[in-house]
């Protein structure tokens, strides 16, 4: 049996003392804070000047009629593309909304899987239950392992004896 390989030291929380941890994670945190602030005053601040840029722009005396129009054409092609995806959606609703095609298959029973594929009963059974599992090529044949590294063979010695492997 193989055994597990351990994390490296770096991974573990116990090569470092309770105190480097603390300090660790406390420069960790107030520098965050930092930078979260640091940028919530940049936003904002880009904010307000692309606002006052915007107003001076858009609202100037010569641009003013262009820009209404262009805001009220604006509302209309907004309104109609929620009116549009609205009655899609009731559409929908109305026309597929009780169906249920959700149907997952059905549970495989231990039984007729082991019958097509000759394996044993007992290690068909093992593979489903396992979460987790990783294939073993030994010698020739196929063996399949869980975590805790117990292993068993995805081919029942007869039928490994009959193909001739």
């Amino acid at each position: 049996m193989r055994k597990k390989p351990e994390p490296p030291v770096i991974f573990s929380p116990r090569a470092q003392t309770r105190g480097q941890r603390t300090v660790e994670s406390t420069i960790k945190g107030l520098l965050t804070i930092l930078l979260l602030a640091v940028v919530l005053l940049l936003t904002i601040g880009l904010w307000i000047g692309s606002g006052w840029y915007l107003r001076d722009q858009l609202f100037a005396p010569q641009y003013f009629d262009r820009t209404v129009k262009v805001m009220i054409t604006l509302t209309f092609v907004a309104l109609a593309a929620f009116l549009t995806i609205f009655a899609w959606q009731q559409y929908n609703l109305r026309v597929f909304g009780g169906k249920n095609r959700r149907k997952f298959a059905e549970a495989l029973d231990a039984g007729p899987v082991a019958t097509m594929f000759q394996v044993e009963y007992e290690n068909v059974a093992k593979a489903q239950r396992l979460k987790i599992g990783r294939l073993v090529v030994e010698g020739e044949r196929l063996v399949l392992c869980d975590l805790n590294d117990g292993c068993f063979p995805l081919v029942s010695p007869e039928n490994a004896k009959k193909s001739g492997k």
